[in-house]
């Protein structure tokens, strides 16, 4: 989608029913390590409190729980929440209301390009946490959150990044400035 705004300054309507798709599951994926009932967040505060209920000393646990909730909360209060609000902005460029300002072409590349890094941000984040409670082995439903949650965000970054068909056979300068965005998206 980035490459695609950036070379042609527009989305087709494939491309924006995309962006709608990858905006909402971009949401789902939010929710999953939220405080919701079934969320990440959830379940590490209920395993903490299981711990202080069962008067249990086991600090190294405690400590672990205590780091990975405050791995994952910037992201679902801070990094998740920017990732929504500039998909939101440049899906309104792409569906513009009558009469409505629109952002600089710029600032809408910026929006993507923004959108982009905190969706990198998280499944860094993400992969990081896979890694370390791969060492834990009575902690695997957690661990197999986290690597679900990951693979969602490295599947929706990509397809951020790689929306559109390839083109070959042409010369890069015989093709349009469409085709010219495809390739470009392909190449990534």
């Amino acid at each position: 989608l980035a490459q695609q705004w950036k070379a042609v300054g527009e989305l087709r309507p494939s491309e924006q029913m995309e962006l709608d798709r990858v905006q909402s599951d971009q949401r789902q994926l939010a929710q999953e390590l939220s405080s919701t009932p079934r969320g990440v967040m959830t379940e590490l505060r209920s395993l903490q409190k299981e711990i202080a209920q069962n008067r249990l000393s086991l600090p190294e646990i405690s400590q672990s729980l205590a780091s990975w909730e405050e791995s994952i909360r910037p992201l679902t209060e801070q990094v998740l929440p920017q990732v929504d609000q500039k998909l939101d902005a440049v899906r309104q460029v792409a569906t513009p209301r009558p009469g409505a300002k629109l952002p600089s072409h710029e600032q809408t590349s910026g929006n993507l390009d923004q959108a982009l890094a905190g969706q990198q941000r998280t499944l860094d984040e993400l992969n990081q946490l896979t890694n370390e409670l791969s060492q834990w082995q009575r902690d695997k439903d957690l661990q197999a959150k986290f690597a679900e949650i990951a693979g969602k965000q490295a599947a929706l970054r990509e397809q951020s990044v790689h929306v559109g068909k390839q083109t070959s056979g042409k010369p890069t300068p015989e093709l349009s400035s469409q085709e010219q965005a495809d390739l470009a998206r392909a190449a990534d």
